[in-house]
């Protein structure tokens, strides 16, 4: 098999015989593919410079073809503008707008080359992981492709790796870009999960402070009487899939912090299942890039004080 390749200046191409051979999705030097065969062909050869039992189709229509990107937000990323329309890209806050146009200055264009994947972040990362699947192989579908590369912001990472491991993605992506992640869980997800509340006394945002006004409103609007009532209620399981798999809690006057196979800590089956053995292998057949950010004036929550 030779995929997403080209053939060019060869006096002959492919010669197999007694075997077949895969060459799909390559560039032959024109956009109509290889050059058939007319006059001083072999027994049942169909193409001038391929002899033998070979699949060309689809083939690649430009010499420098790429693969598409596909660009997948995180929790909070994905929004309604009214209860009837699409869901789309943050179009509140634009958080992914300079990340379009900067694909967009080199040269990707949407529709053709460049997708975005918005999605109900409320529910498990697990259940957008199969709507991932269902986009990602339309998208082959329409450009003829067989991969493609991800860029994927927070949680979306999570998704994209539930893909991977449950769902054949290692067959479908080629680079896989992550960006701020928690591959391991985020503290904040405890604060969430089990208190209904999105930052310290010590460590706040302004990104805190407006999450926390949605969850509420959301919370009034579905007739939750707490922010707490409503993540649990729900469930609203992407935040409970966050909670870290490592130990982050510290009970108020100890030094040490508390095992994370203690009874005090809530599991996180979700994210242990994409720490396995088998689910890294699976990784490891993608080219995985993760890139991490810290300011400053970060407020990323490390550890939590509790009482016991």
């Amino acid at each position: 098999k030779v995929w997403r390749s080209k053939f060019s200046q060869n006096t002959i191409d492919i010669v197999t015989q007694g075997v077949s051979a895969d060459v799909q999705y390559n560039w032959w030097g024109s956009p109509s593919g290889p050059t058939v065969c007319i006059e001083g062909c072999v027994y049942k050869q169909k193409y001038e410079k391929i002899i033998g039992d070979v699949s060309v189709a689809p083939w690649a229509e430009e010499a420098d073809k790429r693969d598409p990107v596909v660009v997948i937000p995180g929790a909070m990323g994905s929004w309604r503008k009214t209860q009837m329309s699409e869901l789309e890209l943050d179009p509140i806050f634009g958080t992914y707008d300079d990340l379009i146009k900067v694909l967009d200055e080199n040269g990707y264009e949407e529709g053709k080359d460049l997708f975005r994947f918005p999605y109900e972040w409320h529910m498990s990362n697990v259940e957008s992981a199969k709507l991932l699947r269902t986009r990602i192989n339309a998208i082959k579908a329409q450009v003829k492709w067989p991969r493609v590369d991800i860029v994927a912001h927070s949680m979306g990472g999570l998704v994209t790796r539930e893909y991977v491991r449950a769902l054949g993605g290692d067959a479908s992506i080629d680079q896989f870009i992550t960006l701020g992640t928690p591959h391991k869980g985020a503290p904040k997800g405890y604060l969430m999960w089990e208190g209904g509340e999105f930052s310290s006394a010590s460590k706040f945002s302004i990104s805190d402070f407006f999450t926390e006004k949605i969850f509420q409103q959301e919370a009034e609007e579905n007739g939750y009487e707490s922010i707490f009532d409503y993540i649990r209620g729900v469930p609203i399981q992407s935040v409970r899939e966050l909670l870290p798999v490592y130990p982050y809690l510290r009970n108020v006057g100890e030094s040490e912090l508390m095992s994370y196979a203690s009874p005090e800590y809530p599991m996180n089956t979700f994210l242990e299942s994409l720490g396995t053995a088998a689910a890294l292998q699976k990784l490891e057949k993608v080219s995985f890039t993760n890139i991490v950010g810290k300011t400053e004036n970060d407020a990323t929550i490390e550890e939590i004080r509790t009482n016991g």
